[in-house]
């Protein structure tokens, strides 16, 4: 192998990932408003993954912390936040499929990047706690 991933290259991984999904919920902190390029109900959709969200960093923040201590406790946590990335993201894309938000009018290849990365992420992270 090229490159050894590390413990330590998924603690980071896991602390950047939580990270990014503090900052995709910064525009809605004053509340989520339906937009004009998004699917009807969209709003009322987005408002009901803030506390799954919510645990999904504390998941990932705790085991990339616990990682970096050595602590076996990082192992079973970045294992349940790995699960429950990959089933966020798999709502998140059939979500995205049904609304037709990969077409260019509502994302397109943006949309496309966003939800390949979370697949990865979710990927990487069970790959590790494996």
């Amino acid at each position: 192998m090229i490159f050894e991933i590390t413990q330590t290259h998924v603690a980071i991984a896991e602390i950047i990932m939580g990270t990014l999904v503090i900052f995709s919920w910064m525009p809605y902190l004053k509340g989520i408003d339906q937009k004009d390029e998004m699917p009807d109900g969209w709003a009322p959709q987005a408002k009901s993954f803030w506390l799954p969200d919510l645990l999904l960093v504390v998941l990932l923040f705790g085991g990339g912390i616990f990682f970096l201590m050595d602590n076996p406790l990082g192992l079973n946590l970045s294992a349940l936040a790995a699960g429950m990335l990959l089933f966020l993201t798999l709502i998140d894309i059939n979500y995205d499929i049904g609304n037709q938000m990969y077409s260019s009018d509502r994302g397109g290849f943006s949309q496309v990047i966003a939800d390949g990365i979370l697949l990865l992420m979710a990927l990487f992270s069970g790959n590790i706690s494996f």
